[in-house]
């Protein structure tokens, strides 16, 4: 686990999630999650969406699998 410090608060990260995923279809969410995770500078945050819809519909499978796709550390907030 990791400690950060953000404008005085001290927060404590969980160790990344490291289940495998794989998302099948869909290839239209993936793209748009790409897209707003893009980042072109390191100056620029990424966008940060927000997936809505019922449980069990697979929107953690979804953000997981673009995260590794993209070579990124999945962190789990829930």
């Amino acid at each position: 686990m990791e400690t950060v410090d953000i404008d005085g608060v001290a927060l404590t990260l969980a160790s990344p999630d490291d289940h495998e995923s794989e998302w099948v279809d869909y290839n239209d969410y993936v793209r748009q999650l790409e897209a707003a995770w893009l980042r072109l500078s390191d100056v620029e945050p990424p966008l940060n969406p927000r997936l809505i819809g019922e449980s069990g519909l697979g929107k953690t499978t979804l953000a997981c699998a673009v995260g590794r796709q993209m070579g990124r550390e999945v962190y789990i907030f829930q």
